[in-house]
């Protein structure tokens, strides 16, 4: 082999070489920036199999939001409440039909129900105005707490603050069957039977 090929062999090895590095360094970075993404999206309840949330068995997180009616709720105002807090959003389908049951329903039901709206044309465009105990989230942060971007989504909450039971609920019915739960206060947590229709996550 003559001087010139081996000069052009060897120059052509280091770019491949150096081209590898290259390609290596690149592919770790993005490696990294991915499980970022993938960790923060996880962490948020974005992404994940399922409707996501925070699983039966777990404490409620800290909370502060605003009520539509004035005034706010937090995590502290519900120790020794059971409860149930439905996650809605005027642009799942399933929440206008919940809704509406809700509303003919209002008082019915033996424990708080705390519908949660992101801003208050949400509940002009619901009509939740005469529906008790409804919050406000400008910033989705009560979804953020409990790790979930799915509407509708219901936690019910026994006495000791623990989450006892989730739901996606689309029917009246269905919210129905968290009260029990809450209510038991230390029986079994689970996750009630998810309805067949996908629900609504938000981005």
């Amino acid at each position: 082999m003559s001087t010139p090929w081996i000069v052009a062999f060897a120059v052509l090895t280091v770019c491949v070489a150096l081209m590898g590095l290259v390609l290596v360094g690149t592919l770790r970075r993005i490696a990294g920036v991915l499980e970022q993404t993938e960790a923060r999206l996880l962490e948020a309840g974005i992404g994940g199999p399922g409707p996501g949330g925070l699983e039966p068995g777990s404490r409620l997180p800290a909370f502060s939001v605003r009520r539509f009616r004035g005034g706010w709720l937090s995590d502290d105002d519900l120790r020794g409440l059971p409860a149930v807090i439905l996650l809605i959003s005027s642009t799942c389908p399933a929440c206008g039909g919940l809704v509406r049951e809700l509303r003919r329903s209002v008082g019915t039901l033996p424990i708080p129900v705390y519908v949660v709206a992101e801003n208050d044309d949400e509940v002009e465009a619901l009509e939740l105005a005469q529906v008790p105990n409804v919050l406000i989230q400008p910033k989705r942060e009560l979804s953020i707490a409990l790790k979930t971007s799915t509407t509708p989504h219901a936690f019910a909450i026994d006495r000791s603050g623990t989450i006892a039971a989730t739901s996606t609920p689309n029917t009246l019915h269905q919210l129905r069957e968290l009260v029990e739960p809450a209510l038991d206060g230390g029986g079994d947590a689970a996750v009630l039977e998810q309805v067949p229709m996908i629900p609504t996550q938000r981005r």
